[in-house]
């Protein structure tokens, strides 16, 4: 996978649960929970304070991405974004241990630049469980891109 100095995926947040605190709902979360949660949080973003917890919700390349990203890019990125969710479907689970493969479409409204689409595309992306909890580790584009973005985003 290559490296972006930016990188942001967003989806639809379709799940909850009914925990007290963040952390606890983190824990309480399968790899599909954290999935949507993550992208859900990407998708919503209403802070820079927010960044802090994407970054809570990874590991690896992913968290470092975050770790690197100042505000000013999260700002641009996810704040600024203009980006609508229309769709999320999971299309293929894998779980096994402490790990999770979830390969999933998204559909979005792309009113970005001069000529606003609705783009669907696939992604795959990697999960690692540490102590009960479920951490994103890797996103990878799956079948025929179709979002080009330019401030470094993709999902």
């Amino acid at each position: 996978m290559k490296h972006f100095p930016f990188f942001c995926v967003a989806i639809v947040l379709c799940g909850c649960t009914c925990s007290k605190s963040p952390r606890d709902k983190l824990v309480a979360a399968s790899s599909e929970e954290t999935v949507r949660r993550f992208v859900g949080l990407s998708a919503n973003a209403k802070e820079t304070r927010d960044r802090k917890e994407l970054l809570g919700m990874c590991t690896g390349e992913l968290r470092r991405t975050f770790e690197r990203m100042s505000d000013e890019a999260f700002q641009i990125i996810y704040l600024e974004s203009k980006l609508t969710i229309l769709d999320f479907k999971v299309l293929e689970k894998e779980e096994k241990e402490a790990s999770s493969r979830l390969t999933y479409e998204v559909s979005v409204d792309n009113q970005q630049g001069t000529s606003p689409t609705v783009e669907t595309n696939q992604r795959e992306v990697q999960l690692t469980q540490v102590d009960g909890q479920w951490y994103l580790k890797e996103i990878h584009v799956k079948g025929t891109d179709q979002v080009a973005f330019t401030r470094g985003m993709i999902f």
